[in-house]
């Protein structure tokens, strides 16, 4: 299987847009994220945005999200999309032009909106969370599109989904709100090219304390785990080949397999540092191992990095719920 995308907090959208992080409890889902985001009521245009798939643009995919509802179900919204990096390109689900109870398909060319589909029944409410599924099989002039709420298919199509510019996807895209009034908040967002109904979900697994070896400076795991990112606090060093690692969130109660872990980290390199790379991995059962990409060149502006492991890099198959429980994370410069 292969993870295009997995986060939900603002660290995993360096393009944020008109976006705000929200804690408010009962918004997303607790043991799972941390948070939620949210555009600003009457935000107009400013969606966020992702960084480019590691694996590259798309045709054929899956798209998973929770989304909370408020006060009001408001029609011609926009919620995630597959989109184009660069623009605001999108083919997204929302909802529908006059109906803000029923889920809509449409796509979108940083200007118009084209609905494409509309569920038959009302699947969406107020004061609750959603969990929304699209399916893309080659995305093009005869793509076909499932979308599923809850697990439950409400909406097929088949026909035309591009719009000029966009030939593929290559990003999530969450749309601002257009509308003065309680704004949708989503969470734990990830694409992959596997059926996404039967995840039980994606967890943030934040820092929670001091690791095994700790060799850098300024290293208080508070200083850089905070639900909205600041820069202003780094831990740094300026020695090659040293780790600093961090315990994390213990996993979920309940019982699932591991797709994949993610480590998305904001980094940079002064002019005229000793070390110039971070290696991205882990401490599991007191071994150290590096996952795919190996060393990440950095430059001297802060930038998101993200890692996607879909196997434990220290024993070579994929990670199991017990080693997440004893996992830390390893940060080493290079």
């Amino acid at each position: 299987m292969n993870i295009y995308f997995a986060g939900g907090e603002d660290i995993s959208f360096p393009s944020f847009g008109t976006y705000v992080v929200d804690t408010t409890t009962g918004r997303f889902r607790s043991g799972w994220a941390r948070c939620g985001l949210s555009p600003i009521q009457n935000s107009g245009v400013g969606g966020a945005h992702s960084a480019i798939f590691g694996a590259g643009a798309q045709t054929s995919a899956w798209l998973s999200f929770q989304v909370y509802l408020g006060s009001s179900l408001l029609a011609n919204i926009g919620f995630a999309s597959f989109g184009l990096l660069g623009t605001n390109n999108a083919l997204a689900v929302g909802t529908d032009t006059s109906n803000g109870a029923k889920l809509a398909l449409f796509k979108y060319d940083g200007t118009t909106r084209t609905q494409l589909a509309a569920e038959a029944g009302t699947s969406l409410g107020t004061f609750a969370q959603f969990k929304i599924d699209m399916q893309v099989i080659s995305y093009g002039a005869t793509a076909t599109v499932h979308v599923y709420v809850g697990g439950v298919l409400v909406i097929t199509f088949s026909g035309d989904v591009t719009v000029s510019g966009m030939t593929n996807f290559d990003s999530i895209y969450l749309f601002p709100n257009q509308n003065n009034s309680p704004s949708p908040v989503y969470s734990e967002i990830f694409a992959t090219d596997s059926d996404t109904r039967g995840f039980l979900g994606l967890q943030t697994e934040a820092l929670t304390g001091a690791g095994t070896t700790n060799n850098f400076t300024n290293n208080t795991y508070t200083n850089i785990n905070g639900i909205a990112f600041s820069d202003a606090n780094p831990t740094y060093t300026n020695i090659v080949a040293q780790d600093q690692q961090y315990t994390v969130t213990a996993p979920t109660p309940a019982t699932y397999s591991v797709s994949g872990v993610v480590i998305t980290a904001r980094m940079a390199a002064s002019s005229g540092s000793t070390p110039t790379q971070i290696k991205l991995g882990y401490n599991s059962g007191g071994t150290k191992g590096f996952g795919t990409g190996a060393a990440k060149t950095l430059t001297t502006g802060y930038q998101t990095y993200t890692q996607i492991d879909t196997v434990n890099p220290v024993t070579g198959v994929a990670f199991t719920q017990s080693e997440l429980a004893a996992l830390q994370l390893d940060l080493q410069s290079a």
